[in-house]
């Protein structure tokens, strides 16, 4: 079992369900484990219509043939809300885990194959993510995370948030930079009320990239597997600037 931890205090929601579903196409179990602060899959996705969720205290979810567990406080806890649905975690071939706290972050887990920084440039999203990087890093004794960053329609300084963490961070070569997509929110909406996973309206990047951090997991499967599951064709990478050149680091458009 593969264990994917996702932090940062962006909303999270639609790249965790498209990185489940891209795996859930090589054939994968998919579970996914809210532990943000305010329940962002139980909000966002399940609460409202009542056809979809019969009463407001369940917790356990499927969205097309991935699991949801939400108000997670810990790994025990998670166990424990799989056991009313007669199933356990050893039944996923991979757990994604969204934490947007500290308090999330200082949960008990297990260790995580994959940890990603998941980033934007809203402004209450990069002043709450600097205390969590540092209690990240505290905790880790690392100053090194790999970084996935979505763009925005306004630019700010490639170095806005290790600016604010006194540089702090270093974000690994690795680290991937999506140029600005106008379609971003309105395909999460369309998810949360139509209840439906919009992967083939993705741009040809972000497919991409998806399918690549699900190789990395999963050895054994190349780009080509999982190309002839999702219908997706190549794309060009580009370096967000001459700085980001120099480390490696990957801009993608779309």
């Amino acid at each position: 079992m593969k264990i994917v931890t996702l932090i940062g205090t962006k909303n999270k929601t639609d790249f965790a369900i498209y990185l489940a579903h891209t795996m859930n196409t090589m054939k994968k179990n998919v579970l996914i484990v809210d532990a943000t602060t305010f329940g962002h899959y139980q909000q966002g996705y399940f609460q409202v219509d009542g056809e979809y969720l019969s009463t407001p205290d369940v917790v356990f979810h499927s969205l097309r043939d991935i699991d949801i567990v939400c108000e997670a406080n810990d790994w025990v806890d998670v166990e424990k809300k799989l056991r009313t649905v007669n199933t356990t975690t050893t039944n996923y071939d991979c757990i994604l885990i969204d934490i947007d706290s500290t308090d999330g972050l200082l949960a008990e887990w297990p260790s995580s194959d994959l940890t990603l920084y998941v980033s934007d440039n809203e402004k209450f999203n990069l002043a709450g993510d600097v205390s969590l990087l540092h209690r990240y890093f505290d905790e880790n004794d690392t100053t090194t995370l790999r970084r996935v960053h979505f763009e925005s329609a306004y630019k700010i300084p490639a170095d806005y948030i290790e600016t604010l963490m006194k540089n702090r961070p270093t974000f690994e070569g690795n680290s991937i930079y999506f140029d600005y997509d106008e379609d971003e929110l309105p395909l999460r909406m369309l998810m949360q009320h139509e209840h439906v996973i919009p992967f083939n309206k993705l741009n040809k990047a972000y497919k991409r990239v998806l399918q690549e951090l699900s190789c990395e997991l999963f050895e054994g499967m190349t780009i080509r597997d999982v190309e002839s599951q999702t219908k997706r064709s190549f794309f060009g990478i580009r370096p967000k600037n001459e700085k980001d050149k120099a480390s490696q680091q990957q801009t993608i458009g779309g």
